[in-house]
């Protein structure tokens, strides 16, 4: 039983939307924290009600807060668009990488299921 994507998809999600809204903003400084929490928030909703995250667990202040803290250590916060599209571009690799864990997780359901038939 494969186990990555369930446990990791909420942080890497999290990481996604913080990163996305990152790359928004440009070379612009962050400034304010708590607004660009709160435009994560309504970012993620977005992103959850189209299907391009995985469920509500990724949607949460404390999650974008800790990616925003991620962001803040790699040198994120201050600007440099660059940086932030690295950051986003390595963020849709994992993110490719859970959505492959778990298809193989589920084909080997299936062909457990399926031996029991």
């Amino acid at each position: 039983m494969l186990l990555a994507h369930g446990v990791l998809r909420p942080f890497i999600d999290a990481q996604f939307v913080v990163a996305s809204c990152l790359v928004a903003r440009g070379d612009e400084p962050l400034t304010d924290n708590d607004r660009f929490i709160h435009g994560c928030l309504a970012q993620g909703r977005q992103l959850l009600l189209q299907g391009r995250v995985h469920g509500a667990d990724s949607v949460s202040r404390e999650l974008f807060a800790s990616a925003l803290q991620l962001a803040e250590n790699r040198g994120l916060i201050e600007g440099d668009a660059a940086g932030r599209q690295a950051w986003l571009d390595e963020l849709v690799t994992y993110r490719d990488l859970l959505a492959r864990i778990a298809q193989i997780d589920a084909t080997r359901l299936e062909e457990v299921l399926d031996g029991d038939a």
